[in-house]
């Protein structure tokens, strides 16, 4: 008895010294609140959403963390948790800037933009393999347009093979976490051969379930364009449902199809993560033998429509 009442005195104070903030993201013009922004742990990769009154709320477990505000249409902004004194509760409300960009002259048109049936643009599958990835990486692959025609996306699909327990590489581990998917895209920088700048910047958040089937995303409705030159599209692993997880070694579910091209001097899949400012590089490992560097490419079809 006195054991269990111990404890509870433990988790009390430990509730006392927790440190909680929360507030309303809001529009620093308008004043409106901000639904569906996104609150980013740097260190942890841990993320939150404000709610449709734009209300947040979060507790601190690392003081020495940085968080992000971002929202589509607006600047972000970089806030660091020091000046939070511990054993306090916050109430505060951030202000996010409209992003105002030069638009170039628009001719309106009552043309009414016509499309061709679907195309679907199939990767390879050349000696596959699945692939796990921790909190915070991002893996891109360049989608060429064969069609050299100014079209719309109409959906991604992605193959995905289930995780269990003790498996056959690792006997003694287990899943710690199912991962969710950001979904972005980006034009093609032929310059510097890599992703350029983001097409469609809002968060498209997917949750896959731990088991080995094609995710098909339906995206049609959100008008994303599909450039003549081609396009990047990346697959963003994140944390939206686990506080303070592991940083490394994690077993996170499912794992993500992977098919190799053994012409590397063709750059065409890149991966990163999300503290080395978005420096891409390209994804590569070495075979069974491990006597020669292979460049191991996303698997991901694009389902596409064309301007008539």
């Amino acid at each position: 008895m006195k054991n269990i009442f111990f404890f509870i005195i433990i988790l009390f104070f430990g509730f006392l010294n927790a440190q909680t903030i929360s507030g309303t993201i809001k529009d620093s013009l308008s004043g409106k609140p901000l639904e569906l922004t996104n609150i980013t742990f740097i260190k942890s990769n841990f993320s939150v959403f404000s709610d449709i009154n734009g209300k947040y709320k979060f507790n601190i477990l690392d003081n020495k963390d940085v968080i992000r505000i971002s929202n589509i249409g607006y600047d972000t902004k970089i806030v660091s948790l020091l000046k939070y004194d511990k054993n306090s509760i916050y109430n505060i409300d951030f202000n996010l800037i409209p992003r105002i960009e030069k638009l170039d002259e628009i001719i309106i048109t009552s043309k009414k933009v016509l499309f061709t049936n679907n195309s679907h643009l199939k990767s390879e599958n050349n000696k596959p393999q699945y692939i796990g990835f921790q909190f915070g990486t991002e893996n891109c692959r360049f989608i060429e347009n064969k069609q050299n025609k100014r079209g719309r996306i109409v959906s991604v699909i992605l193959d995905l093979k289930k995780i269990k327990d003790n498996f056959r590489q690792c006997r003694l581990c287990k899943v710690d976490y199912l991962g969710t998917y950001n979904l972005k895209f980006y034009s093609y920088d032929s310059i510097h051969k890599r992703p350029g700048e983001e097409i469609y910047t809002k968060n498209i958040i997917i949750e896959p379930e731990n088991k080995s089937y094609k995710l098909k995303i339906d995206l049609d409705s959100l008008k994303i364009k599909f450039p003549k030159e081609g396009l990047c599209v990346g697959i963003e692993i994140i944390n939206t449902k686990y506080e303070n997880p592991k940083k490394t070694f994690a077993i996170i579910a499912p794992s993500i199809k992977f098919f190799e091209n053994n012409n590397i001097s063709v750059i065409e899949s890149w991966v990163r993560y999300r503290n080395e400012d978005w420096i891409f590089k390209p994804m590569v490992s070495r075979d069974k033998k491990a006597k020669k560097v292979v460049n191991s490419v996303i698997f991901i079809d694009v389902i596409a429509k064309y301007e008539k």
